[in-house]
């Protein structure tokens, strides 16, 4: 069953040669238990930059997908032990990119929880920034849990 959640939700990127680029939101957003996890869905800010933008992670229990539609469209696929390549399509363009993931931390239960995901991103196998995303899922009313 789906439930409205209030989501904090931090993210970096460290691009080679320009340093850490941070950014968090808190908004609402949907979660409810899939068939082997959970589905955290929610719409992006401007404030992220990606404005318009429908964001979902499916949270298995092998694999994470992080899926994005709007005014960037992605699937990207992040697999312990694995590397997965990704098509990153913008306004400006598209671009083939590798994803590896370097640690993933899942602790979500039915009344939320927290996900973590650090992931390198290359092009043509270089890696050029290493990015994280944590996720706080909990109940209106609810403080954040750490």
């Amino acid at each position: 069953m789906e439930k409205e959640m209030i989501l904090s939700i931090k993210s970096s990127q460290n691009f080679e040669g320009a340093g850490d680029d941070a950014v968090e939101l808190v908004t609402t957003g949907s979660y409810e238990p899939t068939d082997d996890g959970w589905r955290i869905t929610y719409r992006e800010s401007e404030v992220t930059g990606l404005g318009d933008t429908l964001t979902t992670f499916d949270v298995g229990a092998d694999e994470i997908i992080l899926t994005r539609s709007g005014k960037v469209n992605s699937k990207m696929v992040f697999q312990r032990g694995k590397r997965h390549l990704s098509v990153y399509r913008t306004q400006f363009g598209e671009m083939t990119i590798g994803v590896g993931v370097k640690k993933i931390v899942n602790t979500l239960t039915d009344r939320g929880g927290n996900l973590e995901i650090k992931y390198t991103i290359d092009i043509n196998q270089t890696v050029t920034g290493v990015n994280a995303v944590k996720i706080n899922v909990r109940e209106p009313g609810r403080s954040l849990a750490n």
